[in-house]
């Protein structure tokens, strides 16, 4: 019985060990799923990785550095824009990345579209659009400039939201004066200077005439000479001079430049007898201005002193 027990315990624990070695067995081979599990794991970390390489190239959602970049306009052109009556003025707009996007030009005074791109939006044959192939600059060109072309200017690009540059344009209008007008007196032999200023000219004038009443005298070398020079950056003088002046040269004188409104002044030559009396004249004819003493008439000397006479005490 002894030996029949210790048979069946040594059966019983050759048994046990090799099923824990057949589990174990299992347990240590990976198993079929877990192969099918890594095999799209493993593709698709690999797949990653590439993207990860090419995606600024492949990906969809990626954005080239020209596709980053909006239009801008350029800080070189000028917002202030000065010219004078008659003459053309440019007004420059420079835009950068432009695309697909579209100029225009707005005048803000009335809101009138007076280009699109590169077709003119106006009945006014002074204004046109100018563009140059491949060229940053869209240029409003205004031809003949008037007062009333004074203000400002929208260079427009149609993003979103949409983008504005704003040139103000000024028109000078030259005024010509005669110094020292509306008279002048000179000694009969001595030499008439007249001087003619015109400012709020950019461009000088292309010239100016000089009239003696309705004579003009430029031409004349026995009458006079005539001179034409800039002396700062809108103003320009001409000056008249006559020599050996006589009572003849007395009279109205007239500055007419050409893109100024004309003037005139009154010259008075006279001899030296003569100057000395339209001083004196000129001196009574003004207004007097002293502190002046009146006496008091004898008839109220009279009255205030009988006043005093009889007066009681």
């Amino acid at each position: 019985m002894k030996e029949t027990s210790l048979s069946r315990v040594i059966l019983f624990s050759l048994v046990s060990v090799l099923y824990l070695w057949a589990n174990l067995a299992l347990l240590g081979r990976p198993s079929r799923a877990e192969d099918v599990l890594n095999e799209p794991l493993e593709l698709y970390n690999t797949e990653e990785v590439d993207r990860k390489k090419l995606g600024k190239i492949v990906s969809p959602s990626s954005t080239t550095p020209e596709d980053t970049l909006h239009p801008t306009f350029g800080d070189e052109i000028p917002r202030n824009v000065t010219t004078q009556l008659g003459k053309r003025a440019y007004l420059h707009c420079v835009v950068h990345n432009i695309g697909d996007k579209t100029v225009s030009w707005i005048r803000r005074n009335d809101f009138h579209v007076l280009s699109v791109g590169q077709v003119t939006y106006t009945a006014e044959k002074r204004f046109k659009m100018i563009h140059i192939k491949d060229s940053n600059d869209w240029i409003l060109q205004i031809e003949l400039v008037k007062p009333g072309d004074t203000g400002f200017y929208e260079c427009q690009v149609n993003t979103h939201p949409m983008i504005s540059y704003f040139v103000y344009l000024t028109v000078l209008v030259p005024e010509a004066t005669i110094a020292g007008a509306p008279d002048l007196h000179f000694d009969s032999g001595s030499t008439i200077n007249l001087t003619c200023i015109i400012k709020h000219s950019p461009s000088p004038p292309v010239f100016v005439f000089w009239y003696h009443g309705d004579n003009l005298i430029n031409y004349d070398s026995s009458r006079g000479q005539t001179t034409l020079q800039k002396v700062n950056g809108d103003t320009a003088v001409s000056s008249l001079y006559i020599k050996n002046a006589k009572t003849k040269d007395s009279g109205n004188y007239t500055c007419g430049p050409s893109n100024a409104d004309s003037t005139s002044i009154s010259v008075h030559v006279l001899n030296a007898g003569e100057q000395l009396a339209a001083m004196q004249h000129d001196e009574n004819t003004s207004s007097p201005s002293c502190d002046c003493y009146y006496p008091l008439p004898p008839v109220v000397i009279i009255f205030i002193a009988a006043f005093l006479l009889i007066r009681p005490c």
